[in-house]
């Protein structure tokens, strides 16, 4: 069990119109590289990435770029494979939407699903096979969630899951169930056939998201409470954490504490949650399991300023963070019992890249930083992140 501080305490990566018949075709790549055998001079990282209307696969180490797919006006959501050898991801082009992948190693991308815009995607990987489910639909005018399906992607290929009421995944819980949603109630179904296993009512629930093992589900609950004293209803927005179906529930922190930006550990109990603390945000990591939580940082040590959108390393040995004092923003990094304060962002951080490396929003574009704060590349302003991983990491996948 891991531990930040010793303290005990009162109290931390986004149906409709026919179908394009794109499912598993391949876009052919175009190298942008003069010499790709030009000797290695770049930090040892490969990049997928959105700019001037082109995704690009970029090789750091050699400054090797290939332009996988022309046309994207804008990349929606990406989703990493547990195993980190993949990302599934949706991007816009002016007509239409559509659901793509990128396995590592590969130079180029597999189209999965498109349809007219504005069709809206969610996407779940299986725990262990290299396989996701994903729902769409088209939003109605309200906003709501509209007419679509449910399928799963494997080996080349599409299947219906038959789910009918529900039009959006939020997690492949096993091997032979699904956890799905429509605008008014979760459901637990069968991976296969969509059998109803269980129902809750979700229309209170926001936020929600699942545990590494997929067997604990976090979320904020927001209600009109009313309150004598000033003869109003006032909004509660408490933190909650229940077994998968929404049953067994435990309120962590209830309104008074404000709970933001919570995020599961890799693996583990544990939750990182940003709360308000005497009249300043501080991050804690609670331990679901034991029903401990402690300070990310003892308040003794910690640096003065607002502790929001914790992110954890891949290991969970380290946890980033965005420090907000006054007008400034400026990216932290928690680990083994010390603060370092980075470089000054324009918002939170991306995520991580490595355990050593951090990927954070500058004045100058994304930059990667090491853990001491140094630049080892920068990307240009306008481009969109989609996947990152260390130049070896193909091969370790073998």
């Amino acid at each position: 069990m891991r531990r930040f501080c010793s303290s005990a305490c009162l109290l931390l990566l986004v149906v409709g119109a026919a179908t394009l018949n794109l499912h598993c075709s391949s876009s052919e790549p175009a190298s942008e590289t003069d010499d790709p055998s030009e000797e290695a001079s770049g930090p040892a990282y490969t990049l997928l990435t959105h700019a001037n209307d082109t995704l690009h696969l970029h090789h750091l180490q050699t400054d090797e770029r290939h332009a996988l797919q022309p046309d994207v006006s804008d990349v929606v959501q990406h989703e990493a494979a547990p195993a980190h050898n993949a990302v599934a991801f949706t991007y816009a082009t002016p007509d239409s939407v559509h659901l793509a992948r990128y396995t590592l190693g590969d130079e180029r991308i597999e189209q999965v699903d498109a349809q007219a815009a504005p069709a809206t995607y969610s996407i779940a990987w299986h725990p262990e096979r290299d396989a996701f489910a994903y729902g769409v639909y088209t939003p109605t005018d309200d906003g709501n969630r509209g007419s679509g399906t449910i399928r799963i992607a494997e080996d080349g290929t599409t299947e219906p899951v038959g789910c009918g009421a529900s039009t959006e995944v939020l997690a492949w819980l096993s091997d032979a169930q699904l956890s799905v949603r429509n605008d008014e109630n979760l459901y637990l179904v069968a991976a296969d056939g969509c059998a109803t296993e269980a129902t809750l009512d979700i229309r209170r629930h926001h936020h929600m998201q699942y545990d590494a093992s997929r067997t604990r589900l976090a979320y904020i609950y927001r209600q009109l409470e009313y309150d004598r004293s000033s003869n109003a209803y006032e909004p509660d927005s408490s933190l909650y954490v229940s077994s998968a179906d929404g049953t067994q529930e435990t309120r962590l922190f209830g309104n008074d504490r404000a709970p933001r930006h919570a995020t599961w550990a890799p693996e583990g109990a544990e939750l990182a949650v940003s709360v308000r603390e005497e009249n300043a945000r501080r991050i804690v990591i609670s331990d679901t399991e034991s029903e401990e939580t402690t300070f990310l940082i003892p308040p003794a040590n910690a640096p003065e300023g607002a502790q929001q959108h914790p992110h954890w390393s891949p290991t969970g040995d380290a946890v980033a963070f965005t420090l907000a004092t006054n007008d400034r923003l400026q990216a932290a990094v928690h680990q083994a019992g010390s603060t370092e304060l980075l470089q000054p962002t324009t918002g939170p951080a991306w995520g991580w890249v490595d355990d050593q490396t951090l990927v954070v929003p500058t004045n100058d574009g994304l930059t990667l930083l090491d853990l001491n704060g140094s630049p080892l590349h920068t990307l240009p302003e306008e481009t969109t992140l989609v996947g990152a991983w260390p130049a070896d990491a193909a091969n370790n996948q073998e």
